[in-house]
């Protein structure tokens, strides 16, 4: 029996959590532990679970600190694998865990030590699967299982090795989680042998499905009997999907959905703090007299020169007064790999001159299946799974489009201060954004075809939405992917979402989401796409400039609410200088919250698009 705190007792514990994947409660009882017996250590906890790469683990930590350490990120690894998709950052805190254990060399049979590397490593595999299932890649989830199976055997190995206290942890407890994964590992390679087939002939694609979903199955049942709910859970949304894939096929094999040609672009948004408006108008006017690079020219953050673009008609109807200015700078492009090719954005941001800018990443979309069509538009979701994005200038690389856009904002608000500072309420900011929410992605398809194989055919509107893969095309966004493409789940929106019929043709596509919008006018010539895509454009400019600003005002009402009335109506007055440069309103006006409706939602891409305003010329 392992003496109370001896290295063994520490182990036995950490398996005893792991039996009861009590990850969350073995991620606090590490944090505890070190609290209270080694208070040096937490901190250092606490900087690895934040950022486990710019942290290293210090020379001389005893035997129990390492354990500790070896615990805490390897649970905090197996939290995060568990509730989001920040699969690298739980990577990096299983190769901290990994590293703990060289400090424990000595106080433990040596090829015990190694179990548990190889061990911990494992999560490697299971972040692959999980990456597999997201970017709905079925060669990912084939090749990670694999990578599994590898590495339970190379653990089965190292069996023979232990004797005495190490043998009967290995026996007791890691000898009951081998076997699920190997298990978990065997159903997954099936699964995604299945997936593999969901394009194809829809008979062979049910004679497989009879063949493999048994054994499936069977895994699921043993997994439960095993306690390995969590394992269990995630192979079980696997089934209906491939039932439904199976079916569907077999009444019209009508071959893989694709996007030969289309265009992407991600937008952020953030709003211009109101007492800057009219300064930084000022210099907009002084940088474009000096040739665009002087003043604002944003050099230093690796931009073109200034620009001054001219506005559509788009913008006529929603302009009584012509003060609507638009500027754009062009920034170094971003690559990031892509399902074996590589997408290539072009960076652009505008400003309009009624306080909001627009942070736009663009990109050609072809030869694009429409589950890599939705691994694209979740590329700027606060939801996206970690990509490689690199800007090819500055070598700078970035995990997510979010991190980007807050880096890229964040250079943005210090140039304003430094700029204009000097019109800043002290401790302001001088653009207020939030990329998880003011965000926004457009998709243009301009030629879908259907490919079976052997041949590919070109799809007008009404064969599109006859196609099995039509609701992933017209389908909104979702955070929870626990299948692959598990959209087929869901039934295709309904017609009277198709804002096309209203403003183009009857048998062309725009939905519209809060968040996005897909649209494919096969029946128009380019410029009216190219309208179609500026229309959506400025409706979510607008929506999320009334949402900035509504969360502006809210801050701004609290701070009265603390600090009492103010002599003058400053919500009213901020709501109207940041909209409109209007006067301000009469002293007499009261700031409160039923004046200013601030609990009303805010504006909606649709309603903005739908709004005649938009799109009529004036009479």
């Amino acid at each position: 029996m392992p003496q109370e705190n001896s290295p063994h007792q520490r182990l036995l514990r950490f398996f005893e959590l792991l039996g009861d994947e009590a990850f969350d409660e073995g991620r606090r009882e590490a944090r505890a532990e070190a609290r209270a017996q080694h208070p040096q250590l937490y901190p250092l906890l606490e900087q690895l679970e934040d950022d486990p790469m710019a942290t290293s683990l210090p020379d001389g930590l005893s035997v129990d600190e390492c354990l500790i350490c070896f615990s805490g990120c390897y649970f905090s690894a197996r939290s995060i694998i568990e509730s989001s998709y920040r699969y690298r950052h739980a990577e990096q805190l299983i190769e901290r865990a990994v590293e703990a254990l060289d400090g424990v060399t000595g106080a433990i049979n040596t090829d015990f030590i190694e179990v548990l590397r190889e061990f911990a490593r494992l999560q490697g595999a299971i972040c692959n699967i999980d990456r597999g299932i997201y970017q709905s890649l079925a060669s990912t989830m084939g090749m990670a299982s694999t990578e599994l199976g590898e590495g339970v055997e190379r653990l089965l190995q190292l069996r023979t090795g232990l004797n005495g206290l190490e043998a009967e942890l290995y026996d007791e407890h890691l000898a009951s989680q081998l076997a699920a994964y190997h298990c978990y590992a065997d159903a997954i390679k099936s699964v995604a042998e299945l997936y593999g087939l969901r394009w194809g002939d829809g008979a062979v694609l049910q004679q497989a499905v009879d063949i493999k979903l048994p054994s499936i199955e069977r895994a699921l049942r043993e997994l439960e009997s095993m306690g390995a709910r969590i394992m269990a859970t995630d192979l079980a949304p696997h089934v209906p999907v491939l039932h439904r894939f199976a079916e569907r096929q077999q009444a019209d094999s009508s071959g893989k959905l694709c996007i030969e040609h289309g265009r992407m672009r991600i937008a952020y948004f953030a709003s211009l703090h109101h007492n800057m408006m009219k300064p930084f108008a000022a210099l907009m006017a002084e940088t474009l007299a000096a040739g665009g690079t002087e003043g604002m020219s944003l050099k230093g953050l690796g931009a073109s020169s200034l620009e001054s673009d001219s506005m559509s008609d788009i913008w006529s109807g929603l302009a009584s007064r012509d003060f609507i200015d638009t500027y754009s700078w062009q920034f170094p492009p971003l690559t990031l790999p892509f399902r074996g090719s590589e997408l290539n954005f072009t960076v652009e941001l505008t400003y309009f001159s009624m306080g909001i800018f627009v942070l736009n990443l663009s990109s050609d979309l072809s030869q694009l299946s429409v589950s890599g069509l939705r691994h694209a538009m979740s590329l700027g979701t606060p939801y996206a799974v970690d990509e490689q994005i690199r800007c090819e200038q500055s070598g700078e690389q970035f995990a997510f489009f979010e991190e980007f856009s807050d880096h890229a904002l964040s250079l943005l608000s210090s140039e304003l201060k430094l700029q204009l500072g000097e019109h800043l309420p002290e401790e302001a900011r001088a653009l207020n954004w939030n990329s998880s929410d003011n965000r926004f992605v457009s998709v243009r398809l301009e030629r879908v075809v259907s490919d079976t194989g052997e041949q590919r055919h070109e799809l007008d509107i009404e064969a599109l939405q006859n196609h099995i893969g039509y609701p992933a095309i017209a389908l909104p966004l979702r955070e929870v992917r626990s299948a692959v493409d598990d959209w087929i789940l869901r039934p295709a929106p309904d017609a009277s979402e198709n804002l096309a019929p209203l403003r183009y043709n009857e048998n062309e596509l725009m939905m519209v989401q809060r968040h996005g919008t897909v649209m494919a006018l096969l029946q128009q010539p380019d410029w009216v796409r190219e309208q179609a895509a500026e229309s959506v454009e400025v409706a979510a400019a607008i929506t999320n400039l009334f949402q900035l600003t509504n969360t502006v005002l809210g801050k701004h009402i609290r701070q009265l609410a603390v600090e009492g009335p103010q002599e003058k109506g400053a919500g009213e007055s901020l709501f109207c200088e940041s909209l409109f440069w209007a006067s301000k309103p009469k002293q007499t006006a009261k700031t409160s919250r039923d004046r200013l409706c601030l609990r009303r939602p805010t504006s909606c891409v649709r309603c903005v698009i739908t709004s005649s305003r938009l799109y009529t010329l004036p009479q």
